[in-house]
């Protein structure tokens, strides 16, 4: 397309000069020549330096003859003069597109890296989590069920004990099954076993029911497809979505009701989260929940967009507010 559109110019600038049509342009003689800078600076725009200077050595050999054969003295000075400014313009152009689009790949490339930095960050998190999970049920609930067993048998074993030690064996013993109790539900929202055993579908009921039973509000799960089971990666990102969005729920929204529908289509899976709260009114832009210190939005977010996929926040005062967040799952159409 530029090499068609030089020749188109070297064309109606002959045209012009054969025809002796030049006298006739007056203070625009030098229109002919100047109209080389549009394919000049379209190549240095598309196709950078080399393109820019690829396209003037063009310009210049077409227009050779034409300086020979009818243009002399200070005409065919102009013309020199002119295709020089064209060659600067020429190299500066080019230049700096070369240079931008350096930039650019350089900032492409560090965004990259810092995904996949983000990436790394998140999965050695997430092991993290897992370990401590089973090292809380296999060592620390286990040994406090001992130390509850014990004092449970001091009862049993009809222990002579002064009254007011043995009303107090009976609050430790309470207190030590509260404290497991509360050991077992952090290890749950640390690293949920169903979620490594049964998968993210079965994890995000098991939080919804547990979440809404615990705020005292009503719940709807609603599963659409065939449910299969997805990467870790994503279902490690989708738990901790819809976990950061219940907790959002409990303590902002004062919502009645949570509605979650989880969707699985060929290439990809769609997870809404909607209650009935109070609401808010949506930023312009997503960024801006950093200036609302609404963090936990944008770590959603930061989440949905490590796994390829894309949040949405739909929301307005006294109306509830709606998470959605859709995932590409390439290995179902493999």
């Amino acid at each position: 397309m530029v090499q068609i559109l030089v020749i188109t110019i070297v064309v109606i600038h002959d045209v012009i000069e054969i025809g002796g049509y030049l006298p006739q342009l007056g203070m625009l003689y030098f229109l002919p020549i100047s109209l080389f800078f549009v394919p000049v600076v379209y190549a240095a725009l598309i196709f950078g330096f080399t393109g820019s200077i690829a396209t003037t050595f063009w310009v210049v050999i077409l227009t050779i003859p034409n300086w020979v054969f009818w243009h002399h003295g200070l005409e065919r000075l102009g013309v020199i003069f002119q295709m020089a400014i064209l060659v600067a313009v020429s190299v500066f152009v080019g230049q700096r597109v070369d240079r931008e689009t350096a930039a650019r790949h350089q900032a492409e490339d560090a965004g990259v890296a810092l995904r996949t930095y983000a990436a790394h960050v998140v999965r050695a998190q997430e092991e993290e989590r897992r370990r401590i999970a089973r090292e809380l049920h296999d060592e620390t609930i286990q040994a406090m069920t001992l130390i509850h067993r014990q004092l449970g048998s001091m009862e049993d074993k009809n222990l002579r004990l002064p009254p007011g030690l043995a009303d107090e064996v009976k609050q430790v013993q309470k207190m030590t099954e509260g404290a497991m109790q509360k050991i077992r539900e952090f290890a749950k929202s640390l690293r949920p076993s169903t979620l490594d055993d049964l998968g993210i579908v079965p994890s995000i009921r098991r939080l919804l029911i547990d979440s809404t039973e615990r705020m005292g509000i009503n719940n709807q799960f609603r599963l659409v497809g065939d449910e299969r089971r997805l990467p870790q990666d994503m279902e490690d990102g989708m738990f901790r979505i819809t976990q950061e969005a219940i907790w959002n729920i409990e303590r902002h929204s004062k919502a009645t009701e949570i509605a979650i529908t989880i969707t699985f289509t060929d290439g990809e899976v769609r997870l809404d989260i909607k209650d009935n709260g109070i609401g808010f009114k949506i930023p312009p832009v997503l960024s801006s929940f950093y200036a609302m210190n609404k963090l936990g939005m944008i770590g959603m977010q930061e989440r949905a967009e490590l796994l390829g996929g894309k949040l949405e926040v739909q929301s307005s005062p006294k109306k509830g507010v709606t998470v959605s967040v859709a995932i590409p799952d390439y290995h179902s159409t493999i």
